[in-house]
C-alpha cells in the first residue's frame, strides 16, 4: 500500500491494483478478523510480514522466494529496519498438531506478539498445513484471531504487508 493505492501480488507477479485508502487510526490490530469482526479468514496463514514502507516490485519478487530480511533496507537494529512484524509459523513447532494458540511472538524483534486470550476464540497449530510447512489454522467462524494494540510504528501511509496463506473453501 502506498497512499491511495493498493497493489495486489501472487508469487511476486503484480496482480492488479486498485484505489484504497488505509486506516491508519490507533485500534486494534487483528489476524483473522476485520477490524469490525464482520468477515473472518477461514483458512491457514503460514507467514505475516509487515513493512513500514512500500517495497519496490524486486523486493516483493525476492520475498516471494526467499527470506523477509532481503529487503534493501532490513537491518540487524530492529530499530533501524523497516521489517516491523514477522509471525512465522515455524516459530509455534514446539506445539502439537492441533494445539491451541494462545500467544504468537514477532520475530522482527520490535515484540509485536499477538495473542489470544478467550479458548474458543484460539487459532490451531497445524503440524503440516502449507505445502507440508507448519501453519496457523483460522476456522472462519465465531471469532477466532490472534490480536493485540496497533503500534505506533505501525501506522503508516505506506506500507507492506506480505501473508503465506491459504484459503479454505
Amino acid at each position: 500500500y502506498s497512499t491511495g493505492s493498493q497493489l495486489m501480488y501472487f508469487n511476486g507477479a503484480l496482480m492488479g491494483s486498485t484505489g484504497y485508502t488505509w486506516d491508519i487510526q490507533p485500534g486494534n490490530f487483528f489476524i483473522g478478523r476485520d477490524l469490525w469482526n464482520n468477515d473472518q479468514w477461514n483458512g491457514s496463514i503460514d507467514e505475516v510480514v509487515i513493512y513500514n514502507r512500500t517495497l519496490s516490485q524486486n523486493e516483493i519478487r525476492a520475498l516471494s522466494g526467499y527470506h523477509p530480511m532481503q529487503v534493501s533496507s532490513w537491518n540487524v537494529s530492529a530499530g533501524a529496519s523497516s521489517l516491523k512484524l514477522q509471525l512465522q509459523a515455524d516459530s509455534l513447532s514446539n506445539l502439537a498438531n492441533n494445539a491451541s494458540i494462545s500467544n504468537w511472538n514477532d520475530d522482527s524483534g520490535n515484540g509485536f506478539n499477538v495473542s489470544q486470550g478467550t479458548g474458543a476464540d484460539q487459532p490451531t497449530f497445524l503440524t503440516s498445513g502449507i505445502n507440508g510447512k507448519p501453519a496457523v489454522n483460522l476456522s472462519g467462524s465465531g471469532n477466532t484471531n490472534l490480536n493485540r494494540g496497533c503500534e505506533t510504528t505501525l501506522l503508516s501511509n505506506s506500507n507492506t504487508i506480505f501473508g503465506v496463506m491459504n484459503q479454505s473453501n
